[in-house]
Protein backbone atom coordinates (compact mmCIF):
# COMPACT_ATOMS: atom_id res chain seq x y z
CA UNK A 1 0.00 0.00 0.00
CA UNK A 2 2.11 2.58 -1.43
CA UNK A 3 -0.22 4.87 -2.61
CA UNK A 4 -1.05 7.97 -0.54
CA UNK A 5 -5.14 8.04 -1.26
CA UNK A 6 -5.02 3.80 -0.01
CA UNK A 7 -4.42 4.72 3.11
CA UNK A 8 -6.39 8.24 3.36
CA UNK A 9 -8.69 7.42 6.18
CA UNK A 10 -12.28 8.94 7.31
CA UNK A 11 -12.05 11.64 10.06
CA UNK A 12 -13.73 9.74 12.33
CA UNK A 13 -12.04 6.62 11.90
CA UNK A 14 -8.57 8.51 12.38
CA UNK A 15 -10.28 10.32 15.63
CA UNK A 16 -11.08 7.50 17.10
CA UNK A 17 -7.61 5.25 16.56
CA UNK A 18 -5.64 8.40 18.35
CA UNK A 19 -8.20 8.81 20.91
CA UNK A 20 -7.31 5.18 21.55
CA UNK A 21 -3.93 5.61 21.66
CA UNK A 22 -4.27 8.45 24.18
CA UNK A 23 -6.75 6.56 26.35
CA UNK A 24 -5.21 3.45 27.21
CA UNK A 25 -1.60 5.29 28.64
CA UNK A 26 -4.04 7.61 30.89
CA UNK A 27 -6.23 4.26 32.29
CA UNK A 28 -2.59 2.66 33.36
CA UNK A 29 -1.30 6.38 34.67
CA UNK A 30 -4.60 6.71 37.04
CA UNK A 31 -3.78 3.19 38.27
CA UNK A 32 -0.07 3.42 38.41
CA UNK A 33 0.33 6.97 40.25
CA UNK A 34 -1.46 6.70 43.98
CA UNK A 35 0.98 3.54 44.11
CA UNK A 36 4.33 4.86 42.67
CA UNK A 37 3.20 8.14 45.11
CA UNK A 38 2.88 5.33 47.70
CA UNK A 39 5.92 3.60 47.15
CA UNK A 40 8.47 6.09 45.98
CA UNK A 41 7.56 8.84 48.40
CA UNK A 42 6.44 12.07 47.35
CA UNK A 43 9.98 13.02 46.99
CA UNK A 44 11.09 10.69 44.47
CA UNK A 45 7.97 11.18 42.97
CA UNK A 46 8.21 14.81 42.82
CA UNK A 47 11.67 14.28 40.80
CA UNK A 48 9.99 11.73 38.71
CA UNK A 49 7.34 13.93 37.57
CA UNK A 50 9.50 17.09 36.85
CA UNK A 51 11.18 13.54 34.67
CA UNK A 52 8.05 13.17 32.92
CA UNK A 53 7.39 16.75 32.23
CA UNK A 54 10.89 17.28 31.08
CA UNK A 55 10.84 14.00 28.44
CA UNK A 56 7.41 15.43 27.46
CA UNK A 57 8.43 19.05 26.92
CA UNK A 58 11.53 17.84 24.65
CA UNK A 59 9.58 16.36 22.05
CA UNK A 60 8.47 19.87 21.14
CA UNK A 61 11.86 21.34 21.52
CA UNK A 62 12.77 20.47 17.68
CA UNK A 63 12.61 23.47 15.62
CA UNK A 64 9.38 23.35 14.29
CA UNK A 65 10.47 20.08 12.46
CA UNK A 66 8.06 17.97 13.54
CA UNK A 67 4.57 19.70 12.62
CA UNK A 68 6.23 21.46 9.47
CA UNK A 69 7.40 17.43 8.31
CA UNK A 70 3.76 16.09 8.48
CA UNK A 71 2.51 19.61 6.85
CA UNK A 72 5.15 19.46 4.04
CA UNK A 73 4.99 15.74 3.45
CA UNK A 74 0.98 15.50 3.44
CA UNK A 75 1.01 17.85 0.60
CA UNK A 76 4.13 15.69 -1.27
CA UNK A 77 1.95 12.84 -0.83
CA UNK A 78 -1.40 14.53 -2.05
CA UNK A 79 0.30 15.37 -5.49
CA UNK A 80 2.09 12.07 -5.76
CA UNK A 81 5.21 12.72 -4.74
CA UNK A 82 6.11 9.76 -2.54
CA UNK A 83 10.28 9.52 -2.98
CA UNK A 84 10.60 13.40 -2.22
CA UNK A 85 8.42 13.00 1.01
CA UNK A 86 10.85 10.07 2.41
CA UNK A 87 13.53 11.91 1.32
CA UNK A 88 12.12 14.83 3.30
CA UNK A 89 11.48 12.49 6.30
CA UNK A 90 15.04 11.34 5.97
CA UNK A 91 16.98 15.02 6.09
CA UNK A 92 14.26 16.03 8.98
CA UNK A 93 15.34 12.98 11.19
CA UNK A 94 18.98 13.61 10.98
CA UNK A 95 18.37 17.15 12.00
CA UNK A 96 16.01 16.46 14.91
CA UNK A 97 18.73 13.54 15.92
CA UNK A 98 21.32 16.49 16.18
CA UNK A 99 19.04 18.76 17.59
CA UNK A 100 18.69 15.56 20.44
CA UNK A 101 22.26 15.72 21.24
CA UNK A 102 22.32 19.28 21.31
CA UNK A 103 19.25 19.08 24.65
CA UNK A 104 20.68 16.63 25.99
CA UNK A 105 24.27 18.38 26.45
CA UNK A 106 22.37 21.39 27.53
CA UNK A 107 20.55 19.71 30.06
CA UNK A 108 23.49 18.77 32.45
CA UNK A 109 25.24 22.15 32.94
CA UNK A 110 20.97 23.73 33.80
CA UNK A 111 21.03 20.83 36.17
CA UNK A 112 24.16 21.58 37.64
CA UNK A 113 22.74 24.97 38.54
CA UNK A 114 19.62 23.53 39.72
CA UNK A 115 21.41 21.44 42.55
CA UNK A 116 23.44 24.53 43.87
CA UNK A 117 20.43 26.63 43.95
CA UNK A 118 18.71 23.76 46.23
CA UNK A 119 21.57 22.68 47.92
CA UNK A 120 20.16 22.89 51.40
CA UNK A 121 16.35 22.17 50.32
CA UNK A 122 17.59 18.99 47.89
CA UNK A 123 16.29 16.10 50.19
CA UNK A 124 17.57 12.90 47.63
CA UNK A 125 20.99 11.98 47.68
CA UNK A 126 22.93 14.03 45.41
CA UNK A 127 24.63 11.27 43.62
CA UNK A 128 21.38 9.56 42.30
CA UNK A 129 19.45 12.76 41.86
CA UNK A 130 22.55 13.77 39.30
CA UNK A 131 22.81 10.16 37.60
CA UNK A 132 19.14 10.25 36.90
CA UNK A 133 19.15 13.45 35.54
CA UNK A 134 22.23 12.03 33.36
CA UNK A 135 20.16 9.73 31.78
CA UNK A 136 17.28 11.93 30.89
CA UNK A 137 20.00 13.78 28.76
CA UNK A 138 20.83 10.16 27.03
CA UNK A 139 17.26 9.93 26.69
CA UNK A 140 16.61 13.08 24.69
CA UNK A 141 17.90 12.16 20.80
CA UNK A 142 15.66 9.60 21.23
CA UNK A 143 12.73 11.35 21.94
CA UNK A 144 13.39 13.76 18.83
CA UNK A 145 13.98 10.83 16.78
CA UNK A 146 10.56 9.35 17.93
CA UNK A 147 9.10 12.36 17.28
CA UNK A 148 10.18 12.26 13.55
CA UNK A 149 8.97 8.59 13.13
CA UNK A 150 5.29 9.90 14.51
CA UNK A 151 5.05 12.74 11.87
CA UNK A 152 6.16 10.46 9.11
CA UNK A 153 3.28 8.08 10.26
CA UNK A 154 0.75 11.31 10.74
CA UNK A 155 1.21 12.43 7.14
CA UNK A 156 0.51 9.15 5.76
CA UNK A 157 -2.43 9.06 7.88
CA UNK A 158 -1.99 4.92 9.07
CA UNK A 159 -3.81 6.37 12.02
CA UNK A 160 -4.51 2.89 12.94
CA UNK A 161 -1.29 1.06 13.34
CA UNK A 162 0.43 4.17 14.59
CA UNK A 163 -1.81 4.01 18.15
CA UNK A 164 -2.06 0.70 18.39
CA UNK A 165 1.63 0.43 18.94
CA UNK A 166 1.92 4.21 20.79
CA UNK A 167 -0.73 2.61 23.04
CA UNK A 168 1.29 -0.30 24.14
CA UNK A 169 4.46 1.70 24.65
CA UNK A 170 3.56 4.70 26.19
CA UNK A 171 1.83 2.69 29.23
CA UNK A 172 5.39 1.37 29.96
CA UNK A 173 5.93 4.97 30.74
CA UNK A 174 4.11 3.95 33.83
CA UNK A 175 4.48 0.37 33.90
CA UNK A 176 8.09 0.21 34.00
CA UNK A 177 8.65 2.84 36.86
CA UNK A 178 6.70 0.63 38.93
CA UNK A 179 6.86 -3.17 38.30
CA UNK A 180 10.95 -1.99 39.70
CA UNK A 181 8.95 0.26 42.73
CA UNK A 182 6.73 -3.04 43.88
CA UNK A 183 10.06 -5.01 43.64
CA UNK A 184 11.68 -2.65 46.13
CA UNK A 185 13.80 -0.59 43.62
CA UNK A 186 13.43 3.37 44.58
CA UNK A 187 16.74 4.62 43.18
CA UNK A 188 15.51 7.29 41.00
CA UNK A 189 19.05 6.12 38.47
CA UNK A 190 16.82 2.62 37.85
CA UNK A 191 13.28 4.54 37.78
CA UNK A 192 15.03 6.68 34.97
CA UNK A 193 16.98 3.68 33.12
CA UNK A 194 13.96 1.80 32.98
CA UNK A 195 12.13 4.75 30.78
CA UNK A 196 15.41 5.28 28.75
CA UNK A 197 14.90 1.39 27.85
CA UNK A 198 11.11 1.33 27.15
CA UNK A 199 11.97 4.74 24.90
CA UNK A 200 14.93 2.57 23.31
CA UNK A 201 12.40 -0.38 22.25
CA UNK A 202 9.75 2.18 21.24
CA UNK A 203 12.32 4.03 18.34
CA UNK A 204 13.37 0.19 17.26
CA UNK A 205 9.70 -0.73 17.01
CA UNK A 206 8.60 2.05 15.05
CA UNK A 207 11.96 1.99 13.19
CA UNK A 208 10.69 -1.49 12.07
CA UNK A 209 7.40 -0.70 11.23
CA UNK A 210 8.04 2.72 9.07
CA UNK A 211 10.16 0.21 7.01
CA UNK A 212 7.29 -2.72 6.43
CA UNK A 213 4.41 0.36 5.73
CA UNK A 214 6.38 2.64 3.34
CA UNK A 215 10.15 1.17 2.95
CA UNK A 216 11.57 3.76 4.49
CA UNK A 217 13.90 3.22 6.96
CA UNK A 218 15.63 6.43 9.19
CA UNK A 219 19.53 5.42 8.43
CA UNK A 220 22.51 8.30 7.77
CA UNK A 221 23.04 10.13 4.58
CA UNK A 222 23.79 13.19 2.86
CA UNK A 223 21.39 16.17 3.48
CA UNK A 224 19.72 17.48 0.80
CA UNK A 225 20.24 21.59 1.43
CA UNK A 226 16.95 22.41 -0.26
CA UNK A 227 15.10 20.05 2.10
CA UNK A 228 16.95 21.31 5.15
CA UNK A 229 15.98 25.23 3.79
CA UNK A 230 12.42 24.35 3.41
CA UNK A 231 11.97 22.53 6.53
CA UNK A 232 13.67 25.45 8.92
CA UNK A 233 12.36 28.13 6.91
CA UNK A 234 8.87 26.62 7.40
CA UNK A 235 9.53 25.70 10.68
CA UNK A 236 11.40 28.80 12.48
CA UNK A 237 8.08 30.42 13.51
CA UNK A 238 6.46 26.98 14.31
CA UNK A 239 9.88 26.05 16.45
CA UNK A 240 8.91 29.15 18.54
CA UNK A 241 5.64 28.54 18.78
CA UNK A 242 6.43 24.83 19.79
CA UNK A 243 8.78 25.96 22.05
CA UNK A 244 6.73 28.52 24.19
CA UNK A 245 3.44 26.83 24.32
CA UNK A 246 4.04 23.52 25.70
CA UNK A 247 6.47 25.87 27.96
CA UNK A 248 3.62 27.18 29.51
CA UNK A 249 2.08 24.10 29.69
CA UNK A 250 5.05 22.80 31.97
CA UNK A 251 5.70 25.85 33.71
CA UNK A 252 3.81 25.51 36.35
CA UNK A 253 5.47 22.67 37.87
CA UNK A 254 8.87 24.18 37.40
CA UNK A 255 7.82 27.19 39.27
CA UNK A 256 5.95 25.17 41.98
CA UNK A 257 9.18 22.87 42.11
CA UNK A 258 11.27 26.26 42.66
CA UNK A 259 9.01 27.88 45.07
CA UNK A 260 7.94 24.73 47.41
CA UNK A 261 8.82 21.57 48.68
CA UNK A 262 8.92 18.33 46.50
CA UNK A 263 6.09 17.13 48.39
CA UNK A 264 3.71 20.16 46.83
CA UNK A 265 4.98 19.27 43.46
CA UNK A 266 3.55 15.60 44.12
CA UNK A 267 0.36 17.15 45.66
CA UNK A 268 -0.10 19.41 42.02
CA UNK A 269 1.27 17.13 39.58
CA UNK A 270 -1.13 14.61 40.69
CA UNK A 271 -4.40 16.52 39.46
CA UNK A 272 -2.69 18.33 36.87
CA UNK A 273 -2.33 15.17 35.16
CA UNK A 274 -5.74 14.94 34.92
CA UNK A 275 -6.95 17.79 32.37
CA UNK A 276 -3.10 16.80 30.87
CA UNK A 277 -4.58 13.90 29.97
CA UNK A 278 -8.22 14.88 28.95
CA UNK A 279 -6.44 16.86 26.71
CA UNK A 280 -5.91 13.51 24.37
CA UNK A 281 -9.81 13.61 23.25
CA UNK A 282 -9.66 17.40 20.98
CA UNK A 283 -6.07 16.04 20.21
CA UNK A 284 -7.14 13.10 18.77
CA UNK A 285 -9.21 15.17 16.39
CA UNK A 286 -6.59 17.93 15.70
CA UNK A 287 -3.96 14.99 15.09
CA UNK A 288 -5.98 13.84 12.36
CA UNK A 289 -7.28 16.89 11.20
CA UNK A 290 -3.52 18.77 11.05
CA UNK A 291 -2.29 16.68 7.60
CA UNK A 292 -6.01 17.60 5.83
CA UNK A 293 -5.77 21.02 6.69
CA UNK A 294 -2.22 21.60 5.43
CA UNK A 295 -3.01 20.03 2.26
CA UNK A 296 -6.22 22.35 1.80
CA UNK A 297 -3.07 24.80 1.54
CA UNK A 298 -4.98 28.65 0.58
CA UNK A 299 -8.45 27.34 0.12
CA UNK A 300 -10.08 30.16 2.42
CA UNK A 301 -13.72 28.79 2.35
CA UNK A 302 -12.53 25.08 3.19
CA UNK A 303 -10.69 26.85 6.14
CA UNK A 304 -13.42 28.80 7.58
CA UNK A 305 -15.30 25.62 7.56
CA UNK A 306 -13.05 24.19 9.54
CA UNK A 307 -12.26 26.56 11.89
CA UNK A 308 -16.05 26.91 13.07
CA UNK A 309 -16.80 23.50 12.98
CA UNK A 310 -13.39 22.58 14.96
CA UNK A 311 -14.53 25.72 17.80
CA UNK A 312 -18.04 24.58 17.96
CA UNK A 313 -17.69 20.67 18.07
CA UNK A 314 -14.36 20.71 20.76
CA UNK A 315 -16.02 22.97 22.51
CA UNK A 316 -19.24 20.68 22.76
CA UNK A 317 -17.32 17.54 23.10
CA UNK A 318 -14.71 18.94 25.89
CA UNK A 319 -17.77 20.28 27.84
CA UNK A 320 -19.10 17.19 29.44
CA UNK A 321 -16.04 16.00 30.17
CA UNK A 322 -15.09 19.01 32.37
CA UNK A 323 -18.53 18.72 34.06
CA UNK A 324 -18.09 15.54 35.35
CA UNK A 325 -14.34 15.95 36.47
CA UNK A 326 -15.54 19.42 38.73
CA UNK A 327 -18.75 17.75 39.75
CA UNK A 328 -16.13 14.47 41.30
CA UNK A 329 -13.21 16.63 42.29
CA UNK A 330 -13.63 16.89 45.73
CA UNK A 331 -14.64 13.12 46.54
CA UNK A 332 -12.34 11.70 43.83
CA UNK A 333 -9.32 13.61 44.78
CA UNK A 334 -9.97 12.37 48.36
CA UNK A 335 -10.20 8.74 47.26
CA UNK A 336 -6.93 8.90 44.80
CA UNK A 337 -5.03 10.50 47.21
CA UNK A 338 -6.42 10.42 50.72
CA UNK A 339 -8.63 12.72 52.99
CA UNK A 340 -5.66 14.88 53.94
CA UNK A 341 -4.19 15.77 50.39
CA UNK A 342 -7.44 15.41 48.76
CA UNK A 343 -9.46 18.39 49.21
CA UNK A 344 -6.46 20.45 48.62
CA UNK A 345 -5.56 18.14 45.02
CA UNK A 346 -9.54 18.85 44.05
CA UNK A 347 -9.15 22.58 43.96
CA UNK A 348 -6.14 22.44 42.33
CA UNK A 349 -8.32 19.97 39.64
CA UNK A 350 -11.02 22.19 39.36
CA UNK A 351 -9.41 25.26 38.89
CA UNK A 352 -7.00 23.46 35.89
CA UNK A 353 -10.52 22.05 34.59
CA UNK A 354 -11.55 25.10 33.79
CA UNK A 355 -8.87 25.93 31.94
CA UNK A 356 -8.58 22.49 30.13
CA UNK A 357 -12.81 23.94 29.09
CA UNK A 358 -10.85 27.40 27.37
CA UNK A 359 -7.99 26.10 25.98
CA UNK A 360 -10.56 23.33 24.07
CA UNK A 361 -12.07 26.45 22.25
CA UNK A 362 -8.46 27.71 21.25
CA UNK A 363 -7.35 24.65 19.84
CA UNK A 364 -9.12 24.87 16.81
CA UNK A 365 -8.16 28.08 15.48
CA UNK A 366 -4.29 27.28 16.49
CA UNK A 367 -4.31 24.00 14.32
CA UNK A 368 -6.09 26.47 11.40
CA UNK A 369 -3.29 29.15 12.14
CA UNK A 370 -0.23 26.35 12.18
CA UNK A 371 -1.46 24.87 9.15
CA UNK A 372 -2.36 27.50 6.58
CA UNK A 373 0.42 29.52 7.40
CA UNK A 374 0.64 32.41 9.98
CA UNK A 375 2.98 31.48 12.16
CA UNK A 376 4.95 34.14 12.91
CA UNK A 377 2.03 36.15 14.42
CA UNK A 378 1.35 32.84 16.50
CA UNK A 379 4.53 32.87 17.52
CA UNK A 380 5.08 35.94 18.76
CA UNK A 381 1.46 35.74 20.98
CA UNK A 382 3.35 33.15 22.59
CA UNK A 383 6.39 34.81 23.31
CA UNK A 384 3.89 37.86 24.23
CA UNK A 385 2.18 35.52 26.89
CA UNK A 386 5.84 34.20 28.64
CA UNK A 387 6.23 36.54 31.13
CA UNK A 388 2.25 37.20 31.90
CA UNK A 389 2.06 33.84 33.13
CA UNK A 390 6.16 33.53 34.31
CA UNK A 391 5.31 36.57 36.75
CA UNK A 392 1.47 35.30 37.58
CA UNK A 393 3.05 31.70 38.22
CA UNK A 394 5.91 33.69 40.87
CA UNK A 395 3.58 35.83 42.40
CA UNK A 396 0.58 33.47 42.80
CA UNK A 397 2.31 30.56 43.79
CA UNK A 398 3.93 32.47 46.43
CA UNK A 399 1.01 33.77 48.10
CA UNK A 400 -1.16 31.25 47.43
CA UNK A 401 0.68 28.31 47.03
CA UNK A 402 -0.39 25.34 44.83
CA UNK A 403 -3.61 26.99 44.47
CA UNK A 404 -2.12 29.85 42.89
CA UNK A 405 -0.05 27.96 40.41
CA UNK A 406 -3.64 26.70 39.19
CA UNK A 407 -5.03 30.09 39.00
CA UNK A 408 -2.61 31.80 37.46
CA UNK A 409 -2.27 29.03 34.62
CA UNK A 410 -6.21 29.24 34.00
CA UNK A 411 -6.08 33.18 33.54
CA UNK A 412 -3.57 32.50 30.92
CA UNK A 413 -5.39 30.36 29.35
CA UNK A 414 -8.05 32.65 28.97
CA UNK A 415 -5.93 35.42 27.31
CA UNK A 416 -4.65 32.62 25.15
CA UNK A 417 -8.42 31.86 24.07
CA UNK A 418 -9.34 35.26 23.34
CA UNK A 419 -6.08 36.00 21.44
CA UNK A 420 -6.33 32.94 19.13
CA UNK A 421 -9.48 32.89 18.29
CA UNK A 422 -8.68 36.48 17.00
CA UNK A 423 -5.51 35.15 14.89
CA UNK A 424 -7.57 32.73 12.99
CA UNK A 425 -10.43 34.95 11.61
CA UNK A 426 -7.55 37.68 11.11
CA UNK A 427 -5.61 34.84 8.85
CA UNK A 428 -8.70 32.61 7.06
CA UNK A 429 -11.40 35.29 7.91
CA UNK A 430 -14.98 34.70 9.46
CA UNK A 431 -16.59 31.35 9.68
CA UNK A 432 -19.93 30.61 8.76
CA UNK A 433 -22.50 30.39 11.92
CA UNK A 434 -24.40 32.37 14.10
CA UNK A 435 -21.78 33.38 16.89
CA UNK A 436 -23.88 35.23 19.37
CA UNK A 437 -25.77 32.04 20.24
CA UNK A 438 -21.99 30.09 20.32
CA UNK A 439 -21.20 32.61 22.90
CA UNK A 440 -24.62 32.60 24.83
CA UNK A 441 -23.99 28.40 25.17
CA UNK A 442 -20.65 29.52 26.68
CA UNK A 443 -22.33 32.05 29.35
CA UNK A 444 -24.89 28.92 30.31
CA UNK A 445 -21.58 26.43 30.37
CA UNK A 446 -19.85 28.29 32.39
CA UNK A 447 -22.38 29.18 35.04
CA UNK A 448 -23.33 25.34 35.00
CA UNK A 449 -19.91 24.45 35.99
CA UNK A 450 -19.68 27.31 39.06
CA UNK A 451 -22.49 24.90 40.40
CA UNK A 452 -20.89 21.94 39.81
CA UNK A 453 -17.88 23.12 41.65
CA UNK A 454 -19.89 23.36 44.55
CA UNK A 455 -20.31 19.23 45.44
CA UNK A 456 -18.52 17.80 48.41
CA UNK A 457 -20.07 14.02 48.62
CA UNK A 458 -20.44 10.94 45.72
CA UNK A 459 -24.35 11.88 45.94
CA UNK A 460 -24.25 15.67 45.30
CA UNK A 461 -21.84 15.06 42.19
CA UNK A 462 -24.14 12.43 40.28
CA UNK A 463 -26.85 15.18 41.17
CA UNK A 464 -24.92 18.18 40.04
CA UNK A 465 -23.74 15.98 36.84
CA UNK A 466 -26.74 14.91 35.93
CA UNK A 467 -28.44 18.62 35.67
CA UNK A 468 -25.66 19.32 33.87
CA UNK A 469 -25.24 16.80 31.52
CA UNK A 470 -28.60 17.40 30.46
CA UNK A 471 -28.23 21.36 30.46
CA UNK A 472 -25.03 20.88 28.29
CA UNK A 473 -27.37 18.65 25.88
CA UNK A 474 -29.78 21.50 25.04
CA UNK A 475 -27.17 24.09 24.43
CA UNK A 476 -24.99 21.92 22.17
CA UNK A 477 -27.97 20.94 20.61
CA UNK A 478 -29.68 24.61 19.80
CA UNK A 479 -27.02 26.89 20.49
CA UNK A 480 -23.73 25.26 19.03
CA UNK A 481 -25.19 22.60 16.45
CA UNK A 482 -26.29 24.55 13.25
CA UNK A 483 -29.49 23.96 11.25
CA UNK A 484 -27.95 21.73 8.80
CA UNK A 485 -26.21 19.73 11.19
CA UNK A 486 -29.28 19.30 13.34
CA UNK A 487 -30.63 17.30 10.05
CA UNK A 488 -28.06 15.02 8.78
CA UNK A 489 -27.92 14.03 12.58
CA UNK A 490 -31.73 13.85 12.81
CA UNK A 491 -31.00 11.72 8.84
CA UNK A 492 -28.44 9.52 10.52
CA UNK A 493 -30.84 8.75 13.42
CA UNK A 494 -33.35 7.71 10.87
CA UNK A 495 -31.67 5.61 9.29
CA UNK A 496 -30.55 4.05 12.25
CA UNK A 497 -33.84 3.20 13.21
CA UNK A 498 -34.90 1.72 10.15
CA UNK A 499 -32.37 -0.94 9.91
CA UNK A 500 -33.14 -1.72 13.12
CA UNK A 501 -36.56 -2.50 12.58
CA UNK A 502 -36.10 -4.09 9.11
CA UNK A 503 -36.83 -7.71 8.80
CA UNK A 504 -33.92 -10.37 8.18
CA UNK A 505 -33.82 -10.84 4.43
CA UNK A 506 -33.94 -14.41 2.97
CA UNK A 507 -30.18 -16.12 2.93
Amino acid sequence: MNNFEVRKRSLLSGTAWNLLGLVVPLFVAVLAIPWLMSLLGLERFGFLALVWAVVGYASVLDLGIGKTLIRLVSRQLAVGDRVGAMSLATTAVQLLVCVGLALGLVLLPVAELAFLHADGALSLPRDEARGALWLVAMLMPQVLLNTAQVSVMSAWQDFKVLNLLRAVLSTFTYLAPLGLALLGVTDLRWIVGSLFLVRLVSVIAFSVLCWRRYRWFPRPGRWSRPMVASLLSVGRWMFIANLAGPLMTYLDRFIVGLQLPLRDVAIYAAPSEIPNRLLMVPYALLATLFPRVAALDRDRAALQQVLGQSVRWLCGLVTPMVLIGVAFAVPGMSAWLGAVNGPQAAMVLQVLLAGLWLTAISMGPITVVQAAGDLRNLALFYLAQLPILLGLLWVMTDHLGILGAALAVAMRQLIDTAGMLWLAVRQVGRPPGHWARFALGLIGSAGVLTLAAGARTWLEGFGVAGIGLAAWAAIAWWLWIDGDERKRIRGWTKSLNRESVSPPTAG
